[in-house]
């Protein structure tokens, strides 16, 4: 393997991160991905590994360990985190590699107590997962072969090290840190250490430790001059110019004139002569870009990006170059007093945007397993559900270029945390260093993309020290909680803020999440809002209609993934809410009791396994279509919907709308619906029993149509119907029909009928809901009689389902793996066709059709 890594290495054309025209840079960057080896230190067993790369997942591969989302794996696998380990590889130099005044290498990501040699010198050290790392190795490569080893410290040894040293504990909440499962007891040891707070646990995640080389490593020759850092920045946005400057950061091997050039998409658009001097240049180029078409949100407009680049060229000849894209918009977070409080909503382009989204957790537990492609296809459904923001939640890690570049390209706003949350952290000197290099690292690397509207310093944190009890589980010593207070202030109301303003001063910063006033309860009148209250207390989901904020940035509902994904990580025998293996990947604590509450609750279901998992998804799909369509009447009171979560990192029961394995559960069936850009939504004042029907539009003109309403039982029979004028003003909620809803009855029971509601224009139907006056497990459903009919076209297969009476909750269930079902999760009405294309069916007369009533006691 070495031999034919070091001819692999010598045959590898080293390459520029950008282009300018055809002539190569002189800078010259080689990714250094092959031929690397691992073995726990102190040990000769190297293996072959992968980089990037997790030692977890280099053990699975090498056979060493089972898979560790297998059935109950996670807790056999905790040996790992406190073992050391140790990586390395050889790469070639040539002549011309040598020839070159300047060598670096760049670690993109170590995770994350690292020591790093080559050809036996010690380069760098590293203790913190989320920094690049930089070291200048000229003096001790060498023309030929040089080898390359990295030195992992157990996170778990080193974390347990600064526990014990600290004067006091820090909280840190059990679901966030499960040490107990790691065997450290109560030593809640995540907070000392930098890397991704979820890797120790969450109450959707598993505790794996990671360590590795989780990021590209790179080699970097270069001779007179390196671009390091480009920033653009936009000055002013009119409508036949816009105004930039481009902020260049350049390293210097000496004093020597030169040039920096910017082009844009390709033309050249603005050029300066500077002199650089040893070390590291700043200057600043300005440059107008003529009759600009500007970056909208998806729903809003055209996401057009500029393809601008950067160069610096020295004696005539290219030194180096950077190439990105860039967006042209503003974006600011409007906080107005109004006649509720004080606002909080994105104005994008000058136009108000209501944020329809979710929370975005990392993608895998090993989070290097994840590729472009992986982070393109997240985003892609966001939008297939219609949503136009994600936040990027502070538990996790910072997110993958990849992931920023599809938002740019697919519109789709982005809410960034730092990474602290559920926690409190370190207030000494050192920790707050290494905090302020990490932000920085982090700001400078995404504040280019249009996408990037807002930074947060954290998750929960404000709101869990001073309103759920998180001071009294610490310490009872005034002294001990005014300095943890302290050290908060200086990282997130001081450090932070400071940082963002300094690298990034068009984007807004927000101290924590949820927030309204510091030291304050979180309020519905200003600020965002989590509300979670509902599971401890069993609460119906009804409860939203009056627990909604200005903007509600967390909230979710529980399920369990699809039947279909089962079989991959468990046992037939583990089919069982209550098996341990089952248990092993349910991580919430209210859980799996919850899930059999509601699904008795609002669908009287059976006690099968089959059932309660088709149950999960129901509630899910109910409970995420009443809440959001709470928010979206309600603005612009409430301006803001983002659902807890949109992905998993592993096969778990959790808020996720989408499985691990990709499969959309109801609940991302119903975010894509709720979501539309127009709907038409019902909201029951339930101590009048006074109904309200409403027109939501984010669309920019306002609709003429009519509303048509139909009480109608479940056999089909109309009971009474009528159709009124209804104006849906332009990017707002309006008010269109109230009625009582005993006088809608006419005293029938309210199990009889439902009320199908609908915005018409021309014949063609806008928007269209249905309303039920009670639970589903009370409605008088009849027997369903669903006539199915199957038709391939090209590589799909087409069906087309209809039934004399009216059918609640239809699944397609459809076994082959990757198949996608492109509609799921809704009710028939009586005589009406519903047609669902599915991609990647083998064989249709393996697709099963169910519903409720399949389910129901």
């Amino acid at each position: 393997m070495k031999k034919l890594t070091l001819l692999a290495l010598c045959a590898a054309a080293l390459f520029s991160c950008g282009r300018h025209g055809t002539t190569p840079p002189a800078t010259t960057r080689t990714q250094l991905s092959a031929g690397w080896e691992f073995a726990e230190a102190g040990t000769q067993e190297w293996r072959p590994a992968t980089v990037p790369g997790t030692v977890h997942t280099d053990l699975y591969r090498a056979g060493v360990i089972d898979d560790p989302f297998w059935r109950d794996n996670e807790k056999r696998l905790q040996w790992i985190d406190k073992r050391d380990w140790v990586y390395r590889t050889h790469f070639i130099l040539d002549e011309a590699a040598m020839a070159k005044n300047r060598m670096e290498l760049l670690f993109e990501g170590l995770d994350t107590y690292a020591r790093v040699t080559v050809n036996g010198h010690e380069v760098l050290t590293a203790d913190n997962m989320f920094r690049r790392w930089c070291a200048d190795v000229r003096p001790y490569v060498k023309h030929g072969e040089n080898e390359l080893v990295v030195s992992f410290d157990s996170p778990v040894k080193v974390g347990l090290e600064k526990y014990d040293a600290y004067p006091y504990r820090l909280y840190a909440n059990e679901i966030a840190d499960q040490s107990k499962l790691g065997g450290l007891g109560d030593k809640q040891v995540s907070v000392h250490v930098r890397k991704a707070p979820s890797h120790f646990g969450w109450d959707w995640g598993p505790r794996f430790v990671t360590s590795g080389i989780w990021k590209p490593v790179w080699l970097c020759g270069w001779d007179d001059a390196k671009i390091t850092d480009v920033h653009y920045v936009r000055q002013s946005v009119e409508k036949n110019a816009c105004k930039f400057t481009a902020n260049v950061e350049i390293a210097a091997a000496g004093e020597r004139a030169a040039t920096i050039e910017v082009r844009a998409d390709g033309r050249k658009i603005a050029s300066k002569r500077i002199l650089l001097k040893e070390g590291v240049n700043t200057d600043q180029v300005g440059f107008t870009i003529r009759n600009p078409r500007l970056w909208w949100p998806s729903g809003m407009g055209e996401q057009h990006l500029y393809r601008l680049e950067t160069a610096v060229k020295i004696d005539g000849e290219l030194a180096d170059a950077d190439s990105r894209k860039i967006g042209i918009r503003t974006i600011r977070l409007v906080q107005e007093p109004d006649q509720w409080g004080r606002s909080f909503y994105f104005e994008v382009n000058g136009v108000p945007m209501f944020a329809k989204g979710a929370n975005v957790i990392p993608v895998n537990s090993f989070i290097p397993e994840c590729g472009a492609g992986d982070y393109v296809k997240l985003v892609e459904n966001a939008v297939a559900a219609n949503m136009n923001t994600l936040r990027i939640w502070g538990g996790g890690c910072y997110g993958d270029d990849a992931l920023y570049d599809a938002c740019d390209s697919l519109g789709v706003i982005v809410w960034q945390d730092f990474m602290f949350a559920c926690s409190m952290y370190p207030t000494d000197r050192e920790f707050l260093a290494d905090v302020e290099a990490e932000a920085v690292d982090n700001v400078r690397r995404l504040r280019n993309h249009p996408s990037l509207a807002l930074w947060c310093g954290n998750n929960e944190m404000g709101q869990g020290w001073w309103n759920w009890g998180w001071r009294k589980q610490t310490s009872s010593s005034k002294e001990v909680l005014d300095e943890i207070w302290k050290g908060y202030e200086r990282i997130f109301h001081e450090s932070l803020p400071a940082i963002v303003a300094e690298h990034d001063p068009d984007r807004f910063y927000w101290p924590t999440s949820p927030c309204s006033d510091v030291g304050k309860s979180q309020n519905h009148e200003s600020g965002d809002t989590h509300y979670w209250a509902y599971r401890n207390k069993q609460l119906p989901y009804s409860v939203f209609r009056h627990e909604k904020g200005r903007f509600m940035s967390e909230y979710g509902f529980i399920a369990v993934p699809p039947m279909k994904s089962f079989g991959k990580f468990l046992a037939d025998e583990d089919r069982d809410f209550f098996s341990e293996a089952f248990l092993t990947h349910v991580k919430c604590p209210t859980e799996p009791d919850l899930t059999v509450v509601y699904s008795e609750r609002y669908f009287a279901a059976r006690e099968d396994f089959a059932s309660q998992v088709y149950c999960s998804q129901l509630f899910q799909y109910d409970a995420l279509k009443f809440t959001i369509e709470q928010h979206r009447l309600s603005r612009p009171f409430c301006m803001g919907s983002l659902v807890w979560q949109i992905n998993d990192c592993w096969p778990v029961t959790s808020w996720a709308t989408i499985d691990y394995y990709g499969e959309w559960k109801a609940g991302h069936y119903c975010a894509r619906r709720s979501f539309e850009q127009t709907i038409v939504a019902a909201d029951i004042d339930e101590q009048a029993q006074q109904l309200t029907l409403y027109g939501i539009t984010d669309a920019l003109e306002p609709i003429e149509a009519a509303l048509v309403c139909r009480l109608t039982d479940f056999g089909g029979r109309v009971l009474s119907e009528y159709t009124v004028p209804a104006r849906l003003d332009a990017n707002a909620s309006t008010q269109l029909y109230r009625t009582e809803v005993g006088e809608l009855l006419g005293g029938r029971d309210k199990g009889d009928a439902y009320l199908y509601y609908a915005i018409e224009r021309g014949g063609e139907v806008l928007a269209e809901n249905t309303l039920f006056f009670t639970e589903t497990r009370n409605l008088k459903l009849l027997p369903a009689e669903i006539d199915v009919r199957t038709e391939r076209v090209g590589e799909d297969v087409r069906l087309t389902l209809c039934s004399p009476v009216y059918v609640r909750g239809v699944e397609i269930g459809v076994p082959d793996e990757g198949a996608f079902v492109g509609d799921n999760y809704f009710d028939l009405l009586p005589g009406v066709s519903r047609t669902v294309t599915i991609r990647g069916c083998g064989n249709p007369e393996n697709i099963v059709v169910d519903n409720y009533l399949n389910h129901k006691k």
